[in-house]
Order: structure tokens, then sequence, then C-alpha cells
């Protein structure tokens, strides 16, 4: 069989190589997903070579459903029970500590409920499992304060 571009076909052969097909179905919180897909992103940036990008992308992909409910979400329970500030935000970090701008008369008690149930509903993905072979070859890397742990359920 013979394609037009060679070089996508070994592309494609190379990511395929290197990916685990052998993933299977797991249940991850929605917060999970979110740190998740920020850290793809990052890691994505990197330029680490085709297998990663591959196995970004596709991850990526894979959870963007989820990240796109779980930020609608998100966003509905913030306008319920947060106002904006001068910066337009909902809330603000300080020393790694989220501070919402609450309402006057909010039900602080069902914020955090609220809050509580969506960052820790299961959702259930199908991720593609990283080999341990590229794994091993990554060099050492942090970004924004986040390590491996963010997408240890990606990851051999």
């Amino acid at each position: 069989m013979i394609l037009e571009s060679g070089d996508k076909c070994f592309a494609l052969f190379v990511c395929k190589k290197y990916i685990n097909k052998e993933s299977k179905n797991m249940k991850i919180t929605f917060d999970k997903i979110a740190s998740g897909v920020v850290m793809l992103s990052k890691i994505k940036e990197l330029n680490l070579g085709v297998p990663v990008d591959y196995w970004c992308m596709k991850n990526i992909k894979i959870l963007s459903d989820d990240y796109t409910y779980y930020i609608k979400k998100l966003i509905e329970i913030y306008k319920e029970y947060c106002y904006k500030d001068e910066n337009d935000q909902y809330c603000r970090f300080e020393d790694n500590t989220t501070i919402f701008n609450l309402k006057e008369d909010c039900n602080v008690e069902k914020f955090n409920e609220e809050m509580s149930a969506l960052m820790t509903n299961e959702c259930e993905v199908n991720p593609f499992v990283m080999s341990m072979k590229v794994w091993e070859t990554l060099p050492n890397f942090q970004i924004d304060g986040h390590d491996s742990s963010t997408i240890d359920f990606l990851l051999p």
C-alpha cells in the first residue's frame, strides 16, 4: 500500500508504535481531567517529538468533551454564587489558595456542596497511555508548579 505522504505515514507508524494500545476505561474526576488537559497542553508546547506530541493531542481530544462540560458547569456555579471583580474574575489565587468573590447573599454551604460535587464527579475515559519506552526517554520537567502527578492516569 502506497500513501501520498511518506512523512505522515511514518509519523503515524511511530506514534502507534509508542502508544500503549492496551489502555482501558478508567474513572477519573473532573478535577483530574481539567488538570490533565492543562498539563498536556503545556507538555505539547515543549516539542518533545512526534510520539509525545501525538500522545498529547490524542488525549486532549479524548478528554475535551468532559473538560468542556466541566468548564461550563464551573461557570454556571460561579455566576450563581460569585461576582466578578475589577479584573473581570470570579476568583483570585493567593499563596496557592483560591479565593472566591462570593456574593453577599451567597449560601456558602450550598456553594461548597456544588463545587465539591463538580470536582469529585467521576467520568469514564479510555485514554491513550504512553509506553514505558517513550516515558523512560523523556527529560525531567516541571511546568508552573505542576508535575507528572497531574497526568499519572496517562502514564505507564
